[in-house]
């Protein structure tokens, strides 16, 4: 748990121009895309023929990526389990699927994690700013 504190505080200047939503695509990203890469390491052949192949994977990535960013934002930031639970799953779905089929699709299994980060950042700054417009239509 030491090492992976350590190697996330390489990325706290990041973190802290992100948004609470980035930040936490960044950290599924990050997760779902080292196990695209251990992956691909342990068995360079990896390919998924189907989308039902990549739809059951991603599901499978992002229970892993989703009790890691439940644990930072629960434990770690104090924030409530209600008010983070979906909004974060949903997060890590979209970020899980989105980066497993882009490298499975362009072959990109080695670059899983650099692709995980960028894939969570963009989705994750998508989320605040379609909550901000859905919360601010409401008033």
């Amino acid at each position: 748990m030491a090492i992976l504190a350590k190697f996330f505080a390489l990325f706290e200047f990041l973190t802290k121009k992100l948004s609470v939503c980035a930040t936490t695509g960044f950290m599924a990203g990050a997760i779902g895309g080292v196990f695209i890469q251990l992956l691909h390491s342990f068995n360079p052949g990896f390919h998924l023929n189907t989308l039902q192949e990549i739809l059951i994977d991603s599901l499978i990535l992002t229970a892993l990526a989703w009790f890691f960013v439940v644990f930072v934002l629960c434990v770690i930031a104090k924030l409530t389990f209600p008010s983070i639970a979906l909004p974060s799953l949903i997060n890590s779905f979209l970020t899980c699927f989105i980066t497993l089929f882009i490298c499975n699709k362009y072959a990109l299994f080695p670059w899983g994690y650099v692709i995980g980060i960028l894939v969570g950042i963009l989705v994750g700054t998508l989320l605040c700013k379609l909550n901000q417009i859905f919360s601010t239509t409401k008033k």
